[in-house]
């Protein structure tokens, strides 16, 4: 099993798997592929799936702040032979492994900043994002303790952001954009605190060995209870043995 972190532009799969002669293996991303951004979606992905046939690689992803939610719903996890969208709360079992995948996230840049560089066309200020079209208002984390608290057997956990007593603690680079969005910094706060309690509640039932999460483009290890943090930098590749 090999995890990949944030990508924002899934058609780079493949020059950087090609870069690292990555074939024969399950590749499991931890969101934020950038899928339903551009509208020519169907035709990018059917380009990666062939792609990924030629090599023995089978894609699960998450879903990340940075993807349309509606490509996450389980319709699509039919449509490619060798891409799985897989919707939140699915255990899949992954190289005898079973794997829990809960995405979403809050986007820090979803408000107009004047203080703030365009960097998608370097030119003038942040403008923001647009709803429905790189900004999805259900991006966030869902809670389903109900689901939480009856699930078992589950050894490795993936999720897009990460609990609130892992780095960072408090998110990097986000006080910049307090100011133009009074509700940020406390929405953010609760939802790191939500993933900490979905591991609390998992721990009950579940021998967890390994959480997989991207989001803050970094990378680092923390061991909790055990447990090792795995934080994943965009397109970086870890093998899971």
């Amino acid at each position: 099993m090999v995890l990949l972190g944030d990508v924002h532009n899934y058609s780079k799969i493949i020059k950087y798997s090609d870069a690292i002669e990555l074939s024969h293996c399950n590749l499991v991303q931890v969101g934020d592929l950038g899928i339903g951004v551009d509208g020519n979606d169907m035709s990018r992905l059917r380009e990666l799936n062939d792609y990924l046939v030629s090599k023995n690689i089978m894609l699960h992803a998450c879903r990340g702040n940075h993807d349309n939610p509606s490509f996450f719903n389980g319709s699509f996890r039919n449509v490619f032979s060798n891409i799985d969208l897989i919707p939140d709360y699915t255990v899949k079992n992954i190289d005898n492994k079973n794997v829990l995948f809960i995405g979403g996230a809050t986007s820090v840049d979803r408000k107009p900043n004047s203080n703030i560089p365009d960097t998608r066309s370097n030119n003038g200020v942040w403008k923001g994002r647009t709803p429905g079209v790189d900004y999805w208002e259900d991006e966030v984390v869902v809670f389903n303790e109900d689901f939480l608290r009856k699930v078992e057997n589950v050894e490795i956990v993936v999720t897009h952001t990460a609990p609130s007593f892992v780095a960072p603690y408090i998110q990097s680079g986000a006080e910049k954009w307090f100011e133009t969005d009074p509700n940020l910094e406390q929405e953010l706060i609760k939802e790191r605190n939500i993933l900490s309690d979905i591991c609390f509640i998992l721990r009950q039932k579940n021998n967890l060995s390994h959480w997989f999460f991207g989001h803050f483009h970094f990378s680092s290890t923390e061991y909790f209870e055990n447990i090792r943090f795995q934080q994943l930098s965009i397109m970086e590749f870890f093998e899971l043995r």
